[in-house]
């Protein structure tokens, strides 16, 4: 039946570009100019819009806004058991963006976007720092700092000794533990 009504559309469809060839014409280069400009659009809007993540299984990861964090003192994060056990979680991370801070470095001040990240951060992410053992690896009573690659280059001229080195942010200092990759720029081109 079906195929019936397809052979009987087709021989209709060549009567009609037989008996009025310039309409044909017409209407296969309309839709050939609208394939191609829908195909066009479509690729510039890909590639502008609609990047993937620059993480290890970019599919697999999930924004999600709310409550199912908080605060301790020290400004440790700690992870709502209830969101962390739920079904389908297998890892989760947290990040607060902060804002601006002062960098302090040799009498001049910087001024860099900062975010606060839980220690697993970068893990969760798939992520594996340019170099430096990153903040698992830094001990749970300091304050440490992962740089961006930009950061790195621009106030420490690409020094690879800048690892363990001190760093002053907003006035309280932070050990260096790493650097990020240059894809890192989340959340919202964060520098430290």
């Amino acid at each position: 039946m079906l195929l019936d009504v397809a052979r009987h559309g087709l021989r209709n469809a060549l009567r009609f570009m037989w008996k009025k060839p310039l309409q044909a014409t017409v209407v296969v280069a309309t839709l050939t100019i609208a394939l191609g400009a829908n195909t066009t659009l479509f690729s510039v809007a890909r590639a502008i819009l609609i990047r993937d993540l620059p993480y290890d299984q970019a599919d697999r990861v999930v924004y999600v806004r709310g409550s199912a964090t908080s605060i301790r003192g020290g400004g440790e994060f700690e992870i709502d058991p209830e969101f962390s056990g739920a079904p389908g979680i297998e890892s989760a991370a947290i990040y607060m963006p902060d804002g601006w801070a002062a960098l302090t470095e040799i009498g001049t001040a910087t001024r860099i976007k900062v975010s606060q990240t839980s220690a697993n951060y970068f893990e969760v992410l798939g992520v594996s720092l340019l170099f430096g053992p990153g903040l698992t690896g830094s001990a749970a009573d300091e304050a440490a700092a992962v740089l961006s690659q930009a950061l790195w280059q621009r106030a420490f001229g690409s020094d690879p000794s800048v690892l363990d080195r001190s760093i002053v942010l907003n006035g309280r200092p932070y050990r260096i533990v790493g650097v990020a990759p240059p894809e890192v720029g989340y959340p919202d081109g964060t520098e430290a």
